[in-house]
């Protein structure tokens, strides 16, 4: 070899050694490699949402092989909003999203199990809203949410009432392993005449927090009073379900410290669990890009000091920070061997619609050691 062409693949590689792994496919295969021998969760699920389930030509049977291919032991099907439902409704013909009374929830169903499954109500109304501005959440600045209700009518009011109705629906009509809520979160909009009465009922105060005259958004006892009202969902799901029906909700993960919650968006997890059978954390550090995989690890070890390895689900989102884009099929894969190395029993990968063949080979690979 030519001393020239010695030098470059020497200097190269020198280069190469001091970079992250996260920099190069090189560094990921290393790192996956190092990982290898991380413990397999008891529970593997893979999620699929509304664009699967409302598929009329979707080939369940086929995906139902690939399930057990890749050593999958659950499955999370999305039924659909209080708005647009996947099966008949009796009482809600407006709500049917399938034709002439299929039922594609019971068809997903049938060719999957003997999966444990996962039924998901995804609780954003946004026809709702359009249809009944009134129960819009409302943000400091006066302006309505086109989407999430305000925690008045998520609490008690008629948004609350529908996510209810529809939960008690599908328990009994499918007898699913568990359902789970998603999508339930509150940002600012929060703040409409509704919701100050409810504040000032539950807190006792006479009005907002205030910092220099504004309403001050970052207050603790928002958070209080936002998880409340989701503890108070829960459990009005929970006296309308039966008892051999698990009740999980989805909550975001806490970026900045693995041992914190997110109480302002009403993830008080502590709160919330004393209603949930389970809280699936969405580890979606694809959309973080301060983040990185072995942040999995933390947030499992977090998560089983707190509350043990049977009370929460990570679940690795395929989301990456421009969410039309999709993240690798190995940094899916670092997530969930991160994810089990930090001792999770439960994790699941979301949604299946983004999924490659090269995601799928992935995760085959770390499911089957």
């Amino acid at each position: 070899m030519k001393r020239r062409t010695f030098l470059k693949l020497s200097s190269l590689s020198s280069i190469l050694s001091f970079l992250p792994f996260g920099s190069s496919s090189c560094g990921k295969g290393y790192e996956l490699r190092k990982l290898k021998n991380s413990p397999l969760p008891e529970e593997r699920s893979v999620n699929f949402g509304f664009e699967d389930v409302s598929n009329p030509h979707y080939d369940w049977k086929a995906m139902s092989q690939r399930l057990s291919n890749v050593n999958a032991t659950a499955a999370s099907i999305c039924v659909g909003r209080i708005e647009w439902v996947c099966f008949d409704w009796e009482g809600h013909p407006d709500t049917q999203a399938s034709i002439n009374g299929a039922d594609w929830v019971q068809d997903a169903i049938d060719a999957l199990r003997p999966l444990t499954i996962n039924l998901t109500i995804d609780t954003l109304v946004p026809n709702t809203i359009h249809k009944n501005p009134e129960l819009a959440g409302v943000d400091p600045g006066g302006e309505r949410s086109d989407k999430f209700a305000s925690v008045t009518a998520i609490r008690d009011g008629a948004v609350g009432d529908g996510i209810v109705e529809l939960a008690k629906t599908i328990s009994h009509r499918y007898n699913p392993d568990s359902i789970s809520l998603t999508e339930l979160m509150f940002d600012n909009y929060t703040f409409g005449e509704d919701d100050l009465a409810s504040y000032k009922k539950f807190s006792g105060a006479s009005d907002w927090p205030r910092k220099d005259g504004e309403i001050n958004t970052r207050d603790p006892k928002l958070g209080e009073w936002r998880s409340e009202a989701l503890q108070h969902l829960l459990d009005r799901i929970k006296g309308v379900i039966p008892s051999n029906v698990a009740l999980d909700m989805d909550v975001r993960a806490p970026w900045n410290d693995p041992g914190a919650d997110r109480a302002m968006s009403g993830h008080d997890y502590d709160l919330l669990l004393t209603e949930a059978s389970r809280i699936a954390v969405w580890n979606y550090n694809g959309m973080e890009p301060s983040v990185q995989p072995d942040y999995s690890e933390k947030l499992a070890e977090s998560f089983n000091r707190r509350f043990g390895d049977n009370r929460y689900v990570l679940s690795t989102g395929l989301w990456a920070e421009d969410e039309a884009n999709t993240i690798s099929a190995d940094d899916m894969a670092l997530n969930l061997r991160y994810s089990a190395k930090g001792g999770a029993s439960a994790v699941s990968v979301t949604p299946a619609s983004r999924m490659s063949d090269e995601h799928w080979k992935m995760l085959e690979s770390a499911w089957k050691g």
